[in-house]
């Protein structure tokens, strides 16, 4: 049987900030934030730009430890090329979302192969309108998963 290579995951801005602020502070967790770290320079962390830049309009430790990440690791922040571009244009005019990172996040996962890690629920689309993260997950057919249960699935203990 094949060895099943690493699941890499792709950072919602609601993740980051839940990781950093609400569920998993930095300065109390430390263990975890070296795991993710490690995940990152290990090339299985990663943010979309549009991600990094909502995150950049803070003036906070989270926005300027991501800064510094991406100075070390560059490739931590995926560049929304063209191909990403016109998907996460797609998603919003398919599903008249707001123009925000979530469909960028969506369109670099599945043209990468990542997990969408972010702390958004689904929604009962299209009753609810408009779907969330998980929704559009779903619809592309992009493994989807909160923070807790990336954890989880890490194996990650402390």
């Amino acid at each position: 049987m094949p060895i099943e290579p690493p699941t890499r995951y792709n950072f919602d801005a609601n993740a980051w900030v839940g990781f950093a602020w609400r569920e998993f502070p930095r300065d109390v967790f430390v263990s975890l934030w070296q795991r993710i770290e490690d995940g990152i320079d290990e090339g299985r962390i990663f943010t979309v730009d549009f991600v990094f830049m909502e995150i950049q309009r803070q003036d906070d430790e989270l926005s300027k430890w991501m800064k510094e990440k991406r100075e070390s690791t560059p490739e931590f922040v995926i560049a929304s090329d063209a191909e990403i571009q016109i998907a996460g244009a797609d998603l919003i005019n398919t599903y008249a979302l707001k123009q925000d990172a979530d469909p960028f996040v969506v369109a670099a996962a599945k043209k990468y192969g990542l997990t969408v890690v972010t702390n958004e629920k689904r929604r009962d689309y299209p009753r609810e309108k408009p779907p969330k993260m998980p929704n559009l997950c779903q619809f592309l057919n992009v493994p989807c998963i909160t923070p807790l249960a990336m954890i989880k699935a890490e194996g990650w203990k402390f």
